[in-house]
């Protein structure tokens, strides 16, 4: 063979392998996880990703390593299916297939472990990303969190004091502060309760998870803290806002005070806004865009989803107007939110078009853009996504066609408007159908219609004089809350999530019926007093204060018992709402 001829053959041999590299290239492998820090006994989920940023060829199935089951049960695998995906991540357009392994693992021996896999690429292999998860023996061994926006306390003389702090003293409307309430034990105190809680006018709050009970050292004392209070507040105005002060009740005689935090709330920049900006889009936020399906059938439908991830009050920003796509039909998007969970308020929300084209062709899927204000670098942004295509099966040109057909139909409709003459026998001739109406059913009809209205108004009349007054629908809502409150207490008993502050709902809902309007508003002393004189029993007014000072305990000095202890107080309080209630509950 000749040197030319054998240079040909090369190069077809290399055209012939490009793709299979292609399809090799850029194999990743990832591990993700739910926690890093858990205790013995506890379960994590690991999930084990591997993708290629290719439609084509095949994905391996990552294998759970074996240093796994060293130090953890497995249990039940989910997943492993090969999913394809497309879907532009600010303005950038991938395509993917992906195959994740769920598995929960639990911990069952104390250290720190290291989590990565593998997976062969052709004669090469992958390495994922490597997740440490420490394993601890009890509560007490957990290291509290480190965070240079906390202020720690200072001086501090007593056993026993309730702490305050935000993660910034200036900020503007609009932008998270994290507030965070603290009760630091240097001994335990059983009876610690929030007496009156902090007041956040003019923000909008939201709760954040709880950390766990951590150990610090202060000076030379070594204090138990317990988070009792964690808010993402978002103000809404511009100017000085105080967050009010708060107080500690200690073994029903000792009171421990906070003092107010005051914020100074910027407004935003009138340089650069955006025509039309809503205050509610401060934040770090990005757009994508994906389609369910790129090849469709006119009238068959399709879902387009544009997605807003990123950081700020996600359920209320404001995406801006939508864009039209000519000859589709969109329907109002299905909108769903989903939380991230931490400190830091964020998270993704997701709105799906449900939309059906008509004609085919090539359908453009406009990129869809809005602003948002980084308080970070003081500025304005704007996030993008990135145009999608749809093809449209069918024969375009067949809608040309019709259109062609019509005008030449109006046009000869124009040149001979006169229609030709017909015959009279040719004419299709019809018998009339005799009438519905005639004068009897007339006559019928109008006799009923007073008849009718008689009985409408006598009913009207026997329902206002015989039927349930604005006291009875008033008493009858009152015991429909109050099964509610009961329900809501009997399902957390167990868990105990959520009981304490369900049964204190409750009382407090008894005690004000009992106490009537003058309750509303009243301090827990105040309306004790109140009680008194309506009548109610000295015994029965102990009880209540007693189980409405252990619901704040449970609640706010993380005194809270287990579930015996839960059932014998939820016994306690049914038993104070059957005295008050007279039988109500």
């Amino acid at each position: 063979m000749s040197a030319p001829l054998r240079s040909w053959w090369w190069l077809i041999g290399l055209l012939w392998l490009m793709p299979a590299l292609a399809q090799a290239k850029g194999l990743q492998a990832m591990v993700e996880t739910d926690d890093t820090q858990v205790l013995v006994g506890d379960v994590v989920t690991v999930d084990f990703v591997v993708a290629k940023p290719s439609l084509r060829g095949s994905v391996p199935s990552p294998e759970l390593p074996q240093s796994v089951a060293e130090a953890f049960d497995v249990g039940q695998c989910s997943g492993g299916r090969a999913m394809r995906t497309t879907q532009s991540i600010n303005g950038a357009v991938t395509t993917a297939t992906v195959r994740r392994v769920s598995c929960p693992l639990t911990a069952r021996k104390v250290g720190t472990f290291k989590i990565a896999f593998t997976v062969p690429d052709g004669k090469k292999t992958v390495a994922s990303n490597t997740v440490t998860v420490e394993v601890l023996a009890s509560e007490e061994d957990r290291a509290p969190l480190e965070d240079p926006t906390v202020e720690v306390p200072t001086d501090v003389t007593e056993d026993v004091f309730l702490w305050v702090s935000t993660d910034k003293k200036r900020a503007y409307v609009g932008e998270q502060v994290t507030f965070r309430l603290d009760v630091y034990e240097a001994s335990r105190f059983l009876d610690v309760s929030l007496r009156t809680s902090p007041t956040f006018e003019g923000f909008l709050s939201e709760e954040l998870p709880l950390p766990e009970v951590y150990l610090t050292t202060l000076g030379e004392k070594q204090y138990r803290v317990r988070p009792g209070i964690r808010r993402a507040l978002f103000a809404q105005r511009a100017g000085t806002s105080t967050i009010g002060a708060s107080e500690l009740l200690i073994s029903r005689r000792k009171r421990r005070y906070s003092a107010p935090i005051e914020l100074e709330i910027l407004p935003l920049p009138a340089e650069g806004q955006p025509a039309g900006f809503s205050a509610n889009n401060v934040g770090r936020f990005q757009i994508s865009a994906k389609v369910d399906r790129t090849d469709v059938q006119p009238g068959d439908p399709f879902t387009v989803t544009y997605t807003i991830a990123g950081e700020g009050n996600i359920e209320l920003i404001d995406p801006g107007q939508w864009p039209e796509i000519p000859t589709v039909r969109a329907y109002d998007p299905k909108v769903t939110t989903e939380r991230s969970r931490g400190e830091t308020v964020g998270g993704t929300r997701s709105y799906a078009f449900l939309m059906i084209p008509e004609r085919p062709g090539t359908l453009t899927i406009p990129a869809h853009e809005f602003h948002y204000f980084d308080p970070e670098s003081e500025s304005y942004a704007t996030a993008k996504s990135q145009a999608l295509e749809v093809v449209v099966g069918g024969d375009p040109n067949a809608i040309i066609r019709d259109e062609d057909d019509d005008a030449e139909q109006a046009r000869s409709a124009v040149e001979d408007p006169l229609a030709p003459v017909v015959s009279m026998e040719a004419v299709p001739r019809q018998v009339p159908r005799e009438r519905w109406l005639d004068a009897e059913r007339w006559t019928m009809g109008m006799l009923a219609v007073p008849l009718l209205v008689g009985l409408g108004l006598g009913g009207g009349w026997a329902w206002r004089r015989f039927g349930p007054d604005d006291v009875a629908r008033s008493r009858a809502k009152v015991r429909a809350r109050r099964r509610e409150r009961i329900e809501a207490a009997q399902a957390a008993v167990e868990t105990g999530d959520g009981f304490h502050g369900a049964v204190s709902a409750l009382l407090q809902d008894v005690a004000l019926d009992v106490a009537g309007p003058e309750g509303t508003g009243l301090p827990r002393p105040e309306l004790l007093r109140l009680l008194a004189r309506k009548g109610v029993d000295a015994d029965e007014r102990r009880r209540l204060e007693t189980l409405l000072e252990q619901c704040d305990a449970a609640r706010f000095g993380a005194a809270g018992g287990g579930a015996d202890d839960r059932h014998m107080l939820l016994d306690d309080a049914l038993a104070v709402v059957r005295g008050l209630g007279k039988g109500v509950a």
